[in-house]
């Protein structure tokens, strides 16, 4: 399941498990002609230069979002590596085990270092440690998260089922990935 503002924009959650590591690699980055060959469209000469990325909340409403949590994002966003022009990245920034449905929140920016809106469909996601052991799994409708305008990261909210975790999740050392369908 998928969730984006409750919670992101309502309650104030403990960070249990805060992951430190940068997260942002090729592995996790995907170029953004890759997404939607007719929504995105890159110039492979930009690939070298780095995005300037800025905070991109719903409907760009910072109102919208309390004072702390908002420096909340910022932080955390700023404390990312930079990614590439033309490429899209997804980097979880903690995780949360979400009682009493015992779900696993895991909170991420998606950046969209591309120089056009990005959208996605249902997404396959997983979540791998540092030896690249699949830790969970699952496909999300990312749909969900509207439109990303270029240059911008937005916060998400990902909720894993029970059963799509198949292990304990580190408190760091692990990230999450794009395509993880396979056992």
């Amino acid at each position: 399941m998928f969730k984006f503002g409750k919670g992101l924009f309502g309650s104030e959650e403990t960070r249990t498990l805060k992951n430190s590591q940068a997260l942002s690699t090729e592995k996790d980055s995907l170029a953004a002609d890759s997404l939607d060959k007719d929504s995105v469209k890159q110039d492979s000469s930009k690939q070298a230069a780095v995005a300037s990325i800025k905070l991109a909340l719903p409907n760009d409403n910072p109102d919208a979002v309390a004072d702390w949590l908002l420096k909340e994002l910022e932080a955390d966003l700023a404390a990312l590596p930079p990614i590439k022009e033309g490429e899209v990245a997804l980097n979880g920034i903690y995780t949360f085990r979400n009682t009493p449905q015992d779900r696993l929140k895991v909170r991420c920016f998606v950046r969209n270092g591309a120089d056009r809106p990005i959208r996605f469909t249902e997404v396959a996601l997983g979540i791998v440690n540092a030896e690249g052991e699949v830790l969970a799994r699952q496909i999300f409708d990312l749909s969900l998260i509207g439109e990303i305008p270029p240059g911008t990261a937005r916060p998400v909210d990902l909720y894993f089922e029970p059963e799509a975790v198949l292990a304990p999740i580190p408190k760091e050392g692990w990230r999450l990935v794009f395509g993880m369908l396979e056992k």
